[in-house]
């Protein structure tokens, strides 16, 4: 293991592949930041690897810091913490702690010089610098959850954001929950972004672990009760986060209200797949039918809101 803080407050350390311009912000920890207080306490060295995980040096000061971005990794320095600076893939294997947090996908830890990787590729990486007898707590985001379906599309991707579109080996697709590297140990459900509810992932029949936002992977010795919960406190709340193992019912209340907003998300997400598939039909038939005033009505007619529709016929009735 690499001796940490010989010099605090000293430079940060490049590692290879640092990206000289641009900075990234952190992803919302949301309910993680509690969740992750307790392994953060009983570690005696924490590598805490992308911007998001460099967050909780606030709270973990001792930490080593691994970011991408020279401007992200100097403003970590000048507050004391030690930061290695580059690609994820150029991290020497040398560099190891007892817990590893890694939080952020493929784009925001790797840089236009690594090599293409996947979500399950970068836990991969991230696992390499455990100690032995160590922890990793890795966040893997799931391709089903409804934070995501409501995400603004973005056909053309901003070039600096999104360098590595087009690279070979590349792969942000989210994986699936059989597509994991390794068990997750908690599933997480976001509203806007935030993490808003983490639970244990042992009951593997849970429908909400399937569909979740995102999974914390871990070890599975190193998992919670069946029946642990984290909540973030009402909106206007000064309490502070749950965490309730041995609360059946808590858990079931928590969830319970999660699948209620998804039935009301996927009811509005399959309205406008109907919208759509009308339009498309609307679209054949109008291309198969003779240019001219009727494929002007049809199509008028299988696409346009019921008011237009009314509102045409009574002007047509009043000529």
């Amino acid at each position: 293991m690499s001796e940490h803080h010989d010099n605090p407050g000293a430079a940060p350390v490049p590692v290879g592949g640092e990206m000289a311009y641009g900075s990234d912000a952190p992803a919302p920890l949301g309910v993680l930041l509690d969740l992750l207080r307790e392994p953060l306490r009983g570690a005696s060295s924490v590598l805490l690897l992308g911007a998001t995980a460099a967050a909780l040096a606030e709270i973990c000061p001792a930490a080593t810091a691994f970011v991408r971005r020279t401007a992200d990794a100097e403003q970590l320095a000048s507050r004391g913490v030690r930061v290695l600076v580059g690609g994820l893939d150029r991290l020497p294997r040398e560099e190891r702690a007892d817990l590893v947090i890694q939080l952020d996908p493929p784009g925001r830890v790797l840089t236009p010089d690594s090599p293409g990787c996947s979500h399950a590729q970068v836990v991969a990486m991230a696992a390499e610098h455990v100690a032995p007898g160590g922890r990793l707590v890795a966040l893997v985001p799931g391709p089903l959850g409804p934070d995501r379906a409501n995400s603004p599309y973005a056909p053309e991707p901003d070039a600096d954001d999104a360098w590595w579109v087009g690279t070979e080996g590349y792969d942000e697709r989210p994986p699936t929950l059989r597509e994991l590297p390794r068990q997750p140990t908690h599933f997480v459900i976001s509203s806007g972004g935030v993490p808003n509810v983490a639970a244990s992932a042992a009951p593997a029949a849970d429908p909400l672990v399937e569909v979740a936002d995102a999974w914390l992977l871990g070890d599975a010795d190193q998992a919670p009760p069946a029946d642990a919960v984290w909540t973030l406190p009402a909106e206007g709340s000064a309490d502070r986060p749950l965490h309730r193992p041995g609360r059946s019912e808590q858990r079931i209340a928590q969830l319970t209200e999660q699948v209620r907003k998804r039935d009301a998300e996927l009811v509005g997400l399959r309205t406008l797949l109907d919208q759509q598939l009308r339009r498309v039909r609307a679209l054949e038939h109008a291309i198969a039918t003779e240019h001219g005033p009727l494929a002007r009505r049809t199509l008028f007619v299988m696409t346009a809101p019921v008011s237009r529709i009314v509102e045409a016929a009574r002007a047509r009735r009043h000529r």
